[in-house]
């Protein structure tokens, strides 16, 4: 790895930390949406031949569950008013509309959840051969810009353990916040 590239990947690790201490707006397809397209990248590409295949199948999904209620811990959710663009008449004047927005962030729990994630990820591919310790690096940078940009998730090439952990993992996430937190249960069916 040359200079440029850890420069790099160090700028978007600092970036991607900074991101998980700040509120950012609760959307649908971040907490529901692409997990499920993750969930149907799984099952269109798992292949359980053997048996470490089925060794690292039940080690995703129990690592995924497990990360997913620890990440839930620092779950911060919050409802501001925002103005809108949009004006109301009230006795003849125009009065700027309101609306709330919702916003989420994880803090320390889900950045370290997400670490655990990765870890468990480079073990799996690294016992069925599909990374070499060079690599380990470039896997950190790739899977930094997945989460920060969804896009990159859904064009990605994974094996089907990673679409397992991530699916596995923000599905249990989303549920156990739902389950949870009446606020963000509430406002999240709002804006589906």
């Amino acid at each position: 790895m040359n200079s440029f590239s850890i420069i790099i990947t160090i700028i978007v690790t600092l970036y991607f930390i900074k991101k998980q201490f700040e509120y950012e707006k609760v959307k649908l397809s971040r907490y529901l949406v692409i997990p499920v397209f993750a969930s149907y990248q799984f099952f269109n590409s798992v292949e359980i031949e053997n048996a470490l295949d089925a060794f690292i199948c039940g080690i995703a999904f129990v690592a995924a569950v497990l990360v997913a209620f620890y990440q839930v811990r620092t779950f911060t959710f919050k409802t501001v008013e925002k103005r809108s663009r949009y004006y109301v008449k009230v006795n003849g004047e125009k009065q700027p509309f309101y609306r709330d927005e919702y916003l989420a962030k994880g803090e320390s729990a889900y950045l370290i959840g997400w670490i655990a994630l990765f870890i468990v990820q480079v073990a799996l591919s690294l016992m069925a051969n599909e990374l070499q310790l060079a690599d380990i690096s470039h896997e950190w940078l790739t899977e930094v810009l997945q989460d920060l940009l969804l896009l990159a998730r859904i064009n990605g090439h994974s094996a089907w353990w990673a679409w397992e952990l991530f699916a596995v993992s923000n599905l249990t996430y989303y549920i156990v916040l739902r389950r949870q937190n009446e606020t963000f249960r509430r406002n999240i069916q709002k804006n589906e």
